[in-house]
């Protein structure tokens, strides 16, 4: 754009990418639901390569050897974080990863420290406060 030389590239990539999940699940409802076997095809290939980002997920060696399925798998993993980001974005939960989320000392997820010793973050402008 003339005014502000920078608009394009924060709108296409900081933006775009936001929807981004969004467009592809509508994208793969869409071609479940529209008659025609090109939709058909298409959507059978997002959902083989949902399948294969989900087997990455669960054997990562297959991300090695199969590289299309390390991209299917970051695609995944990303859409998923966005997913959970809008999510707590729009109930209002700014929470941030704590100590709390830290394994415990059994190895199992949950409290790590005492609630007095854990720091807390409430909203996007609060710091976390240290206590000893």
């Amino acid at each position: 754009t003339g005014r502000n030389p920078v608009r394009f590239e924060f709108v296409s990539h900081k933006l775009c990418r936001l929807l981004v999940p969004f467009a592809l699940i509508a994208m793969l409802v869409s071609s479940w639901f529209v008659p025609g076997p090109a939709y058909t095809v298409f959507a059978g290939l997002q959902t083989a390569g949902y399948l294969l980002g989900a087997i990455a997920m669960v054997w990562p060696a297959v991300g090695t050897v199969v590289r299309p399925a390390e991209v299917a798998r970051a695609v995944l993993v990303l859409s998923a974080a966005t997913l959970v980001a809008f999510i707590n974005f729009m109930t209002n939960r700014y929470a941030v990863w704590t100590r709390e989320m830290a394994l415990n000392a059994e190895g199992q997820w949950g409290r790590a420290l005492p609630d007095e010793a854990t720091p807390r973050v409430t909203g996007p402008g609060d710091a976390p406060r240290e206590t000893r």
